[in-house]
């Protein structure tokens, strides 16, 4: 199971507050019983996704093709107040994790304002995490 895979599906775990485990021998394909739930968390049942950002379009396709159950909305911007806006908008809208995979040369305070806010109203926000400058 590639990594991708893994932090999309922990993320799915995370948001849900169900914890689970992966890879148990012999766990058919298809599980019943105490795998059904860890089987519907893992194809994005009952889970809303925001994917934010220039890269918001390629994210969202993976993560669809990894969860396909997921309700995935997409916001492509690099417009910092737009980015900030959509984050609320998402927040309000019930998305249990907000992924903004955006890279930028200089902070960005709002929008770190409003995924702070992002996660004291529950959701899981994946965001890459900078370097302060230190590699330019």
């Amino acid at each position: 199971m590639s990594r991708r895979v893994v932090l999309v599906l922990t993320a799915l775990g995370l948001a849900t507050g169900t914890p689970w485990v992966l890879g148990a021998p012999g766990a058919p394909a298809s599980p019943a019983g105490p795998w059904e739930k860890a089987w519907e968390l893992s194809r994005g049942e009952g889970v809303s996704i925001a994917v934010l950002g220039s890269a918001a379009t390629e994210a969202a396709r993976i993560v669809r093709a990894t969860a396909p159950r997921a309700k995935v909305s997409v916001h492509s911007s690099t417009d910092d107040r737009a980015l900030v806006l959509a984050v609320h908008a998402a927040v309000e809208a019930g998305a249990r994790v907000v992924l903004v995979p955006v890279v930028s040369r200089r902070r960005l305070e709002k929008l770190g304002v409003a995924l702070t806010k992002a996660q004291e109203n529950g959701a899981l926000v994946i965001a890459p995490a900078g370097d302060e400058g230190l590699a330019h």
